[in-house]
């Protein structure tokens, strides 16, 4: 089944229901990527979530110099889960490496989700970026170069298994604008275990602009999805591992 392995340096005991952690790092179970790099960390028994019908902890968290904070609540039904995340740097989360994105790139975002004991996840994240530059997108290969990234925002939601009792992630904005390209993606991911399984089905559009426009080479290897208005429709199909791969 799926889950995460951690790993750390060592932990200690924090005064009155607390244990704080140093050199965290998180794994996929499956595959064995790394997630998280985490600086340190510190996670409380909250008493308070006993009044609500289960048993809670808040956290904290630092990764690379960024706040990472939020609780997680264990009911008979399932498992509540919030995330808040302030300044978080891309070093901080490996398996986004391969976007090319500069160490300068800092990230803000919400997390709210239920694991239940059985079934689908379902709940909301949504993430703002901004910052950096050099970053890339990749399409089969073929780098198209993002330039410094103004700004980057990603919503997504994982909703109730469908008629077949799979368990889908909808995409509903990933919008990227750089110095030399502008690109929004939107679809659907069906989550498979390990998730590098998991179907994607999803659809890019891409407008270049600045120096990008000058590049003649690389816009001919998408030539074939131009639409009139100068936008490039990519097709973003197959499993996760191979469209995040630089193959």
């Amino acid at each position: 089944s799926a889950g995460i392995k951690a790993g750390m340096q060592g932990f200690d005991r924090v005064f009155p229901f607390g244990l704080s952690a140093e050199g965290i790092v998180l794994k996929d179970a499956s595959s064995g990527r790394v997630l998280f790099n985490i600086d340190g960390a510190w996670v409380g028994f909250n008493p308070v979530s006993i009044l609500s019908g289960g048993i809670g902890v808040d956290y904290k968290a630092s990764l690379n110099g960024g706040l990472v904070s939020g609780s997680v609540l264990q009911r008979l039904s399932g498992r509540f889960v919030d995330m808040k995340m302030e300044g978080v740097s891309i070093l901080a989360i490996p398996a986004l490496e391969r976007l090319r994105v500069s160490a300068g790139v800092l990230f803000d975002g919400d997390l709210s989700i239920k694991l239940p004991e059985n079934g689908c996840a379902t709940g909301e994240l949504r993430l703002a970026g901004r910052g950096g530059s050099g970053a890339e997108v990749r399409l089969g290969g073929i780098p198209l170069p993002v330039g410094g990234l103004d700004s980057a925002v990603l919503e997504a939601v994982a909703s109730r298994p469908d008629a077949a009792g799979e368990c889908h992630v909808e995409l509903k904005r990933l919008w990227l604008k750089g110095g030399e390209i502008e690109a929004q993606m939107h679809g659907s991911l069906k989550v498979k275990d390990p998730i590098e399984a998991s179907i994607v089905d999803m659809v890019i559009d891409i407008r270049p602009k600045g120096r990008l426009l000058k590049k003649g080479f690389l816009l001919s290897l998408i030539e074939d999805y131009r639409t009139g208005d100068g936008i490039y429709r990519v097709p973003v199909k197959g499993r996760l591992g191979e469209v995040m791969s630089d193959g």
